[in-house]
């Protein structure tokens, strides 16, 4: 009975024991999750107000001369122009490919980019990234200033203003995988990468691919035939 009764005492101080350990592991669970979430409000706020801490390598270089082409957008989606099998509308979709065409680039560019980006979600957002195009809260005040973006998650405007940023890259640059990786990177790391003799990045390989893809359709085929004609 004696021996019961120690036994009996031991098992009860291990159970309690056990009891204050799973308390303090929930507790700094607790207080953990509480600490993250606090953290993730104040990133938002500054989100929300662009105070982010921002870079030069973060930022892509704005034109001095900057030049909007204007679409349509009533005028657009009347147009009959073949589009794609994928998860965006066929207006969306075709107010992409003559915004790409305004400025002279590639309408399957644009999609690859997207693809990549966002896998056509009008409504994607991730880090300071907005919409189809993700395009960085780092540069919505000069692409506001230089174009009159000034709603990002527009889904237009936010076409807009990719279709703008690969333009200019495109002009600066000329190679795929460095336009892709200054959009990716930012003009600054990209750049040191290509001094690291880093020209390609698993990014640009993947949206390079995507390109290609597109430029098999025969959809491709069909839309620079009858695109040209249909721009004002």
């Amino acid at each position: 009975m004696c021996f019961s009764g120690v036994a009996f005492m031991k098992n009860e101080k291990n159970n309690e024991w056990i009891y204050w350990s799973v308390g303090i592991v929930i507790g700094l669970w607790l207080t953990g999750t509480f600490l993250l979430d606090l953290r993730y409000k104040e990133l938002d706020k500054q989100i929300q107000s662009n105070t982010l801490p921002t870079t030069e390598e973060a930022v892509i270089e704005p034109q001095n001369e900057p030049q909007r082409v204007i679409i349509k957008t009533t005028h657009t989606y009347n147009i009959d122009l073949p589009t794609y099998d994928i998860e965006l509308s066929a207006d969306l979709q075709k107010f992409t490919i003559l915004t790409a065409h305004a400025y002279d680039i590639e309408p399957a560019l644009v999609f690859a980019v997207m693809k990549k980006e966002s896998r056509f979600d009008t409504e994607a957002y991730y880090l300071g990234n907005y919409g189809l195009m993700q395009i960085n809260h780092i540069n919505h005040s000069w692409l506001t200033e230089e174009i009159g973006v000034t709603d990002f998650m527009n889904p237009e405007q936010n076409i807009e203003a990719g279709c703008y940023i690969l333009s200019m890259l495109t002009e600066k640059y000329g190679d795929i995988d460095k336009v892709l990786m200054a959009y990716n990177l930012g003009e600054g790391s990209a750049k040191s990468m290509w001094k690291d003799g880093i020209t390609e990045t698993h990014y640009s390989k993947t949206v390079r691919e995507y390109y290609e893809e597109f430029k098999s359709y025969e959809t491709t085929k069909e839309v620079d035939e009858r695109t040209e004609r249909n721009i004002e």
